[in-house]
């Protein structure tokens, strides 16, 4: 079993009033990742994940109603949600 959590705290991108990105700020968030892995045999393993288990999701803009996705910083906020996988291992 493995568990991976990332936090994100809160930012304001700019406090400067005369930026059109004035008061731009994203939330705090925490994303959390689940790994289940089985050992069939000394070569032979399954595994079943799930990434953002909450399927958290951070909201931009000056408004609030913006969700991210893969133009808001891809490398640093989950954009997809929830989202799961299955596989095996065979080593020979």
């Amino acid at each position: 079993l493995g568990w991976q959590a990332s936090y994100i705290s809160a930012s304001t991108r700019t406090n400067d009033v005369t930026s059109v990105n004035f008061g731009f700020s994203t939330p705090a968030v925490w994303f959390h990742d689940v790994q289940l892995r089985w050992a069939l045999a000394d070569q032979h393993e399954v595994f079943f994940g799930v990434d953002n288990v909450a399927d958290e999701y951070v909201f931009i803009g000056q408004n609030g109603d913006q969700a991210t996705g893969w133009t808001t910083y891809p490398e640093v906020y989950d954009g997809v949600g929830r989202r799961y996988t299955l596989g095996a291992r065979l080593r020979f």
